[in-house]
């Protein structure tokens, strides 16, 4: 989950932007540029010269960043690691694999809304934020792999490319977007509260395992988009299913609690980004779609749920 801090980079270089809703309308004059998924139109001159600068700075901010913050190089022999998946005996229960999951997902669907900007032809956009993201999690590993702390690890790996998977097919569909999507939930645990303090606390919350539910959202509101009328109150729920743990991270340890429990949730959610539209006349304007994005990625519980503990 260490790895999600990456994203912060990817946002730094890229242009928030709302995933793509409807059909593609081009405009003669400037070929890439898409009104209904774009904040603003980006001359066609200066298209590709941001297509290839973005393209080319995520590579040596990886490699930067991890170099600073994950200490890669300090091991000059290479380490391969077998992590394993959800095991109980696993050393985060499962919970860094779908946080890679998440993580990936998020960095690919960002990589989409900047590269949606910058592309001249159809699915240009598509084609270059799915390498990208593919690019960032095998470089995260190669970088790994030179430190003591963790090495290279394909189930790590394998968990990178499902959720750059899952974000290119909800990018390339969006019928299956107005469905689907990953988010979590998050609420600081007492040991990271405990332990983390001052500019550090912006970064390290990220491996607060025991504060994180992660979650795959149906979305009811998506029935209205093949021909199915609902009731206008059913548009803002949606049906959540996910997995998390309790007590595996650093920051329990420190707290001493070392009851290691992984759990399946399941449970119901107000779909905020529905709600969003209700403050707008045009819920297809630039402000609507800018509003909606937190709701992308988060969920707040806002509705009953059920854990169920699995076998130890």
């Amino acid at each position: 989950m260490k790895r999600i801090i990456i994203i912060v980079l990817l946002v730094a270089t890229s242009f928030n932007v709302y995933a793509q809703e409807e059909g593609i309308v081009l405009n003669s004059a400037n070929p890439g540029y898409d009104s209904s998924t774009e904040f603003f139109e980006v001359d066609p001159y200066y298209r590709p010269i941001g297509k290839w600068v973005l393209t080319g700075i995520i590579p040596p901010l990886t490699l930067a960043f991890g170099r600073k913050v994950w200490a890669w190089g300090e091991s000059h022999e290479p380490r391969m690691g077998n992590e394993g998946w959800f095991g109980q005996d696993t050393s985060f229960g499962g919970a860094d694999k779908v946080g890679h999951l998440y993580a990936h997902y998020v960095v690919e669907r960002m990589l989409f809304t900047a590269y949606d900007h910058l592309d001249s032809r159809p699915n240009e956009a598509l084609i270059f934020s799915t390498t990208m993201s593919c690019i960032v999690g095998l470089m995260i590993e190669l970088g790994d792999m030179y430190t003591s702390a963790y090495g290279f690890s394909f189930n790590d790996l394998a968990a990178d490319y499902a959720g750059v998977a899952i974000g290119t097919l909800l990018d390339k569909y969006p019928l299956a977007d107005s469905f689907f999507a990953l988010t979590v939930t998050y609420t600081p645990t007492e040991g990271y509260l405990d332990n983390e303090h001052g500019w550090l606390r912006a970064f390290e919350w990220v491996n607060d395992y025991s504060g994180f539910k992660y979650l795959a959202n149906f979305k009811l509101a998506g029935l209205k988009n093949i021909g199915i009328n609902i009731p206008e109150f059913l548009r803002y729920i949606q049906l959540d299913a996910g997995y998390y743990t309790k007590d595996y991270s650093t920051y329990d340890h420190m707290n001493n609690h070392h009851d290691k429990r992984r759990y399946l949730y399941c449970g119901i959610s107000i779909n905020f980004a529905e709600i969003v539209k209700d403050f707008y006349e045009d819920d297809s304007s630039v402000a609507c779609r800018i509003s909606q994005i937190p709701f992308r990625y988060y969920t707040i519980p806002s509705g009953p749920d059920y854990s169920k503990k699995l076998a130890q």
